[in-house]
């Protein structure tokens, strides 16, 4: 390791513990107990859709038809004192045959002027345009989010454990920004940890894996990966044309290893910024227009992950719109000069050109009719024969889905 690279990494460390000491501020300010009763605010979300696709398994969609998918989302803010806010949000999901039940976030914010805010506690990641959003379905034109940022692909957290300060500023150019630190816990996918084993020859892995896949064991799911030591932020400006926002985010930390985190962990050995994504994303609202778009870039040891998208909504009545959406990711181990293994090379590969319709009750109810035509096998493929299709080279590259459900928030 070069010297620069050790100054980078120790400058990261002290940078996150250095972020903390401002928190030391709060036991000098003087908190008065007031009745919560009606500074309570209720919210809840939730959807329910059905998924149908030609051969692969791809978002909630099967060959044979799927409409096990159901979820729902109950949000509190409690303003406590004028300055004090305590927020919460527990998920509920069901598909297939798995129920989970998820703390989604839970924490206290100090407001130290209109300016300025302390967040401690388990937080939304402050990461692109969505991420604090993350499965409210009525405030996007489409069901699901792309899959190549906000998919299992090690990029977005719905949060993260830990503190932030964040902060912004009205006038003719808006400004937002948020810092962050703390340990991110991500959803990445296992065939992201077959394509590792393969381009590393790691045999004895690989063979394990098949040996399940024959047994029927082997079902691909999301396993966690925890990144500790998170340094981060997002910056945003508010343009002075209304409804126009473009900004960028990054954060870096140490990927925790299998003897701190057990099997789901990725690597044995790991230091700060091993773990490293960056991003711009620009986004447009008007009242019959939206318009998003993101680019990330996740670089780790092993391979980096390119991942962007394009996404168009025109609202031509009040009720009707429709709307399209290009979403690409780009997984490559080049960076150790490993190549991906003979039979999987399309399950590096996603590419989903997505067209619909919606049909708005009123902004907080929606049906949604859409099609999915995806190229590539990173996250479409047949979840219970993922192994022995890579072995025998069978993957089906492409996969349609035809998908339909309601959203709905109060």
């Amino acid at each position: 390791m070069s010297r620069l690279q050790e100054k980078i990494k120790i400058w990261g460390r002290m940078s996150h513990w250095a972020l903390c000491l401002p928190v030391l501020c709060l036991f000098s300010v003087p908190i008065q107990a007031a009745p919560i009763g009606d500074r309570v605010e209720l919210h809840g979300f939730g959807n329910w859709s059905f998924g149908d696709t030609d051969g692969n398994d791809y978002l909630l969609g099967t060959e044979d038809g799927s409409y096990d998918h159901i979820g729902f989302a109950l949000n509190t803010i409690a303003n406590v004192t004028e300055n004090l806010t305590v927020s919460s949000q527990v998920h509920w999901s069901h598909f297939g045959e798995e129920d989970e039940v998820e703390l989604d976030f839970a924490f206290a914010s100090w407001k130290f002027s209109d300016g300025l805010r302390f967040q401690i506690g388990r937080i939304q990641q402050p990461l692109g345009i969505y991420s604090q959003i993350y499965d409210v379905g009525t405030l996007r034109p489409t069901t699901f989010l792309p899959q190549s940022v906000y998919g299992p692909a090690g990029m977005v957290a719905e949060g993260f454990r830990g503190l932030s300060f964040s902060g912004n500023h009205r006038g003719n150019w808006g400004v937002s920004w948020n810092v962050y630190t703390g340990e991110v816990g991500l959803e990445v996918a296992q065939s992201f940890a077959l394509l590792a084993e393969g381009a590393r020859s790691d045999i004895e892995a690989l063979t394990a894996r098949f040996v399940e896949a024959q047994a029927g064991e082997f079902r691909d799911s999301e396993e966690d990966l925890a990144i500790a030591d998170t340094l981060g932020f997002r910056f945003e400006l508010q343009a002075p044309i209304e409804g126009l926002s473009f900004g960028v985010s990054a954060y870096a930390g140490r990927p925790k290893s299998e003897d701190e985190v057990g099997d789901a962990g990725e690597l044995e050995e790991s230091s700060w910024g091993d773990h490293l994504v960056v991003g711009a994303h620009l986004r447009y609202q008007s009242r019959n227009w939206s318009i998003a778009t993101e680019y990330f870039k996740r670089d780790e040891d092993e391979f980096t992950i390119d991942s962007s998208y394009l996404e168009v909504a025109y609202r031509f009545t009040e009720e009707w719109q429709a709307f399209g959406r290009l979403d690409y990711t780009d997984l490559d181990f080049e960076p150790l000069g490993f190549t991906i293994p003979q039979g999987t090379t399309t399950l590096s590969e996603h590419q989903d050109l997505t067209v619909g319709v919606g049909y708005w009750f009123d902004a907080n109810f929606v049906l949604r009719a859409e099609l999915h035509f995806v190229e590539g096998n990173l996250f479409a493929h047949n979840n219970k024969t993922l192994i022995l299709d890579s072995a025998a080279g069978t993957l089906e590259a492409d996969t349609t889905l035809f998908q339909f459900g309601a959203s709905f928030s109060f």
